[in-house]
């Protein structure tokens, strides 16, 4: 009995899962003024659409003021292979990403 006690190794292996924390990057910000819009081009594709945002409301306090500010900060939803500009309008952004890539207008 002591013999076949011996032989017989408890086997426990013990998995970790690591678990991957997705940080945000700044990749840069851009200032979109009155009547401007931002739009993204898909360089895979040739698609040029009006970029969609995600919106981000909070509240400043000033100090020794009981007033808060409001305030309203728009990010960017990026999306794989595109890059994004502000124009005035759809044309505008094609001249601005044509020249980004050094192409003449046909």
């Amino acid at each position: 009995m002591k013999e076949l006690n011996q032989h017989i190794k408890p086997s426990i292996s013990i998995n970790a899962k690591k678990e991957v924390d997705k940080k945000q990057v700044l990749l840069g910000t851009m200032v979109i003024k009155p009547g401007m819009k931002c739009f993204e081009f898909n360089y895979k594709t040739g698609a040029i659409e009006e970029a969609k945002f995600e919106s981000q409301d909070f509240a400043l306090a000033r100090s020794g003021a009981n007033t808060s500010i409001g305030r309203i900060s728009r990010k960017v939803i990026s999306r794989e292979n595109c890059l994004y500009c502000v124009a005035i309008n759809k044309k505008n952004a094609e001249t601005k990403f044509l020249k980004v890539f050094k192409i003449s207008k046909p």
